[in-house]
């Protein structure tokens, strides 16, 4: 039986690839894309997700969802990683399709509320629909399988010393859903900085020559960074390791936590707080909710990306 899934996205790279798995392989049910404010504005991510679709065929509908975060007046977007329109580097046409009319939060709201099984949200951009969902309409949560989503970190952040990007970029909203009580699977960056390529994974991507395989490696090839020694650093493919993890489970390695959003500390706002991610000595770890991911096997995870580039 297919996964019933929702894809909460902010395109963006890593998200344009995490589309394309959402949308090829044969374990999804894909029920719709939506779109928040993150990696660029809302109207640049919608539009990105749009041509994304066309490029791949898909017929998913996609909903534009919040433009802004829930409370930080300083919204932040990704521009020195993805570039202007949120996707530099990758050629995609123009596209005459639009949004749906219906507003991202509630199509989450309605779908769940007026579906017979339990879908999965894949949030892998800012919470802020999913936060905005929950406190709109709390019933949902009974129709929540689990939310696999890729932010945070147990060990530092990536655009400040303690905070994740799509934490930091909505810390109110992941306090939300964080403290929802609905099952969370964490993909932060413990696992998903492992995912960016060698020269050999490259090569053999480029040697595919299907559609799906030419985006992904174009979509590897910004921003132009190079390590200490003059060798390129591919582009990491952080949000896909939840549509991954979802198809072949064995590929993330999962512990308990306790967690919460920093959203008072200024230095460590966004802060994923995660306490005992060995679940030793923790006589209230059986009650948490979250678990995050703290390894990965890598060999799966590119068997599976050939799996669906080889498909388009």
């Amino acid at each position: 039986m297919k996964k019933k899934i929702i894809l909460d996205c902010d395109p963006g790279h890593d998200d344009a690839i995490a589309i394309m798995a959402a949308g090829l392989h044969e374990d999804f049910e894909l029920l719709g894309i939506t779109t928040v404010a993150g990696n660029q504005t809302i109207e640049k991510t919608t539009n990105n997700a749009l041509r994304i679709c066309d490029y791949f065929n898909f017929k998913t509908p996609v909903y534009r969802g919040m433009s802004e975060p829930l409370v930080r007046k300083n919204q932040i977007i990704a521009t020195d990683f993805h570039g202007e329109t949120g996707l530099d580097g990758i050629k995609l046409d123009k596209t005459d399709r639009q949004p749906e009319k219906e507003h991202g939060v509630n199509f989450i709201i309605n779908t769940l509320l007026n579906s017979n099984e339990k879908i999965t949200l894949v949030p892998v951009g800012p919470l802020t629909n999913i936060a905005m969902a929950l406190k709109l309409e709390p019933k949902i949560k009974e129709k929540i399988e689990k939310i696999v989503l890729m932010g945070g970190s147990c060990k530092g952040g990536n655009v400040t010393p303690f905070a994740e990007f799509n934490i930091y970029a909505d810390p109110e909203a992941a306090s939300i859903v964080f403290s929802s009580g609905v099952p969370i699977f964490m993909m932060g960056l413990e696992v998903t900085n492992k995912t960016a390529p060698d020269e050999k994974i490259v090569k053999k991507i480029q040697r595919l020559k299907t559609k799906a395989a030419d985006f992904l490696n174009q979509g590897l090839h910004f921003p132009k960074r190079y390590d200490e020694n003059g060798n390129f650093i591919y582009h990491t493919l952080h949000d896909v390791v939840t549509l991954i993890y979802l198809i072949d489970q064995n590929t993330v390695k999962l512990e308990k936590i306790n967690c919460e959003i920093e959203t008072k500390d200024e230095e460590k706002y966004g802060q994923t707080i995660c306490s005992n991610c060995d679940c030793k000595d923790n006589n209230n770890i059986s009650s948490s909710n979250i678990q995050t991911a703290v390894e990965i096997d890598l060999d799966k995870f590119w068997e599976i990306i050939f799996e669906v580039i080889e498909k388009y």
